[in-house]
């Protein structure tokens, strides 16, 4: 469980500070509302985009994507104040003696502080950036947790978080994650799905770098390993976009 979390954590904590990091980001909120709706999203095939006519087409996309992957942000950053409640709850009945839980504790706590101090709804930079140092810090913590879970030495201090792991994988983490990530994924389809095939194969020759992103992304069969892909498909887009706004 703290694997597969944690790297679902890890995928998103990399989105977002790409997200963070994109300077026209800010421009996107001009854009009227229902160029950003899920549904809609209609490109005429009969329109010959010049490349500037193909990066203002990207925007509706683009931030549709951000939303997308913002609202996935929130279920992790929830999911993660949960897990960590729950678990500190299990950790403050173990023995007061076993050093490693006496500093984990406050470790969870001040991380779990954080977690509840942020502002899901805040969209500005340095929200963002302190959404992504908290998920960042997050994966770290399941990766530790990892590495115990799978530790075949039953004997030391680090063995009683097991039984705390054991206790909470009954309430359905991986589940809830796994379903917010087909979730954003199949919304992502839905708005990049009719882009793409609005474009002739010219215009498709003409980014390559994209068509062939799209086609492994297409070919993956996983959720969250669809999501990882993201981080690559946000740094075309950039590749893309940013020449327009210098």
């Amino acid at each position: 469980m703290a694997k597969s979390f944690g790297l679902a954590v890890l995928c998103v904590y990399c989105t977002l500070q790409l997200i963070a990091a994109f300077p026209y980001q800010n421009s996107l909120n001009g854009i009227e509302g229902e160029d950003l709706k899920l549904v809609g999203l209609e490109h005429s095939k009969a329109v010959k985009f010049a490349e500037d006519d193909f990066r203002k087409s990207l925007q509706p996309v683009l931030a549709s994507t951000l939303d997308i992957l913002e609202e996935h942000s929130k279920t992790l950053i929830l999911e993660s104040a949960s897990f960590l409640d729950d678990l500190l709850v299990e950790l403050n009945t173990l023995p007061e003696d076993n050093e490693y839980v006496k500093e984990l504790i406050p470790e969870l706590t001040s991380l779990l502080d954080r977690l509840e101090k942020l502002d899901l709804d805040d969209e500005s930079t340095p929200a963002l950036e302190e959404k992504a140092a908290v998920l960042l810090a997050i994966a770290k913590v399941y990766g530790n947790f990892d590495v115990i879970a799978r530790s075949s030495d039953d004997s030391g201090e680090q063995a009683v978080v097991k039984t705390a792991f054991q206790k909470l994988e009954s309430k359905g983490l991986n589940e809830r994650i796994n379903k917010s990530s087909k979730r954003a994924v199949d919304k992502f389809t839905t708005v990049f799905a009719p882009f793409w095939n609005s474009l002739s194969d010219v215009q498709k020759g003409e980014h390559a770098d994209l068509a062939d992103w799209y086609e492994r992304f297409q070919a993956i069969e996983s959720s969250q390993e669809k999501l990882k892909s993201f981080i690559e498909f946000l740094n075309i887009i950039h590749d893309i976009v940013i020449p327009k706004i210098n």
